[in-house]
């Protein structure tokens, strides 16, 4: 093989490399294919998103999300994990996020308060699908 072929051969290789498709991140596992940050509406300083789990037969709205690591976009979930609980029955969750087109990395968010307790049932949690609220016996509120 003469150097002319060789080198013909070796940017053939070189270009060949650079048009292969990128490796794309593939889906979440179960139910978090379902969820995604969407509608985000950027303020001064933070933006609010609405967590929501997305279905043929229409949308499920879990709650908003507000963050300062986010820009406005819609948003796929990768997963999510409990964060230490600072009142007993109300969970904590740290989320993923990628973008919705490409799945890149897009940073994680803290979901909290009523869209946690939400977002836990939707998971499935046992402790918050069996959770009833109670009158606590000193409480002042009326009957």
């Amino acid at each position: 093989m003469n150097k002319t072929a060789a080198a013909a051969l070796g940017i053939g290789l070189a270009v060949a490399g650079c048009a292969a498709p990128k490796a794309v991140k593939s889906l979440p596992p179960g139910p978090y294919a379902r969820l995604f940050l969407t509608d985000c509406r950027a303020y001064a300083r933070f933006s609010d998103c609405k967590l929501k789990a997305i279905y043929a037969a229409g949308d499920i709205v879990l709650g908003n999300v507000q963050s300062s690591a986010i820009r406005p976009g819609q948003y796929q979930v990768m997963g999510c994990w409990p964060i230490g609980r600072v009142v007993r029955p109300l969970p904590t969750f740290g989320c993923e996020l990628a973008t919705a087109p490409g799945l890149t990395n897009a940073g994680d968010v803290t979901v909290k308060g009523g869209t946690a307790v939400r977002l836990a049932k939707y998971l499935g949690d046992r402790e918050q699908l069996g959770y009833r609220w109670r009158r606590d016996p000193w409480s002042r509120i009326p009957e």
